[in-house]
């Protein structure tokens, strides 16, 4: 696989935990306009626990689309 492809992939994952931390501050740079403040706070914790657990995931080879060598 590209050296490039790869790169991108965590750049992906790194960049979901980055937008988590976007929407957890109350009046943050991405606001939920229809949710209250605590449900906006438990989707950014959602979102950075998701992207950290598939940074990990992908930087450890544990991924399933990862195709085997």
């Amino acid at each position: 696989m590209p050296r490039l492809y790869l790169g991108m992939r965590y750049l992906a994952w790194a960049w979901l935990i980055v937008l988590g931390g976007l929407i957890i501050p109350p009046t943050g740079v991405i606001a939920c306009t229809i949710c209250s403040n605590l449900a906006a706070f438990i989707v950014g914790i959602l979102t950075m626990v998701l992207g950290a657990a598939g940074l990990v995931t992908e930087i450890r080879g544990l991924h399933p689309m990862r195709p085997e060598h």
